[in-house]
């Protein structure tokens, strides 16, 4: 878009120039001006369309979350340390005070490689993922694990995240499985989690209701389910 943008402008620039050395009647001159301008509001156009359509569906997903973070913000006036859904986790910061423990931009702040190990193991163990299977698990996605726990690491040393070496996520299926069998209890002490939202339509089979630590607090629209620490 960028590219196609600045191509125009330069073209159009070069037009106009050339058009008052070739062309000495005002009046055309500034029809011939007139002509690029056109041309480049309708492209403007073009391209915002396109834009709108692509993006249309993903603003209309974000809409479905408007009362959840409603009720979030205007429920708890003082920050809380909230486990959700990773598209929830994106707006929290941004509409509320409180911090969102999954948000996908935290490899970028000062957490701990192994405070994101840990947030990464959760969302596997509320998913069912067992240590048999953790490692074909991590294979299948190797762009995500090494984006989430190493940041741009391996990006920067082979050109591309998903390069990052079968030894390393073998290294991690050994500390999934100590993991694995800790109490949820434990875990959610660990990392200093007040609340859970459960955002059912993402995060379906996650296994929140069978957690004897966790206690239902509140039901929005049947599509989230907010949970307190009950320990």
């Amino acid at each position: 878009y960028l590219p196609s943008v600045a191509f125009s402008l330069i073209f159009a620039a070069l037009f106009v120039y050339s058009l008052e050395k070739i062309i000495r009647n005002k009046k055309l001159v500034a029809f011939g001006v007139a002509i690029p301008i056109m041309i480049l509001f309708y492209h403007a156009v073009l391209v915002q369309i396109s834009s709108y359509k692509h993006h249309y569906p993903y603003y209309i997903e974000r809409q479905r979350y408007s009362p959840v973070i409603s009720y979030l913000k205007n429920t708890y006036k003082y920050p809380k340390n909230v486990w959700t859904s990773v598209n929830l986790s994106w707006l929290l910061p941004a509409y509320t005070n409180h911090n969102a423990l999954n948000n996908d931009f935290a490899k970028y702040y000062l957490d701990s490689m192994d405070y994101l190990k840990k947030t990464l193991f959760l969302e596997y163990k509320l998913n069912g993922i067992t240590p048999d299977d953790i490692l074909r698990k991590m294979i299948g996605e190797k762009g995500k694990i090494s984006k989430h726990t190493f940041g741009i690491y391996y990006q920067e040393k082979y050109g591309r995240y998903d390069l990052i070496p079968t030894e390393v996520l073998e290294g991690l299926e050994e500390e999934y499985r100590s993991f694995y069998y800790l109490d949820y209890n434990d875990i959610f002490r660990d990392l200093d989690i007040d609340l859970i939202v459960w955002d059912k339509k993402i995060n379906a089979d996650f296994e929140y209701k069978n957690i004897p630590a966790l206690k239902k607090s509140h039901s929005i629209n049947d599509e989230f389910i907010i949970y307190t620490m009950d320990y």
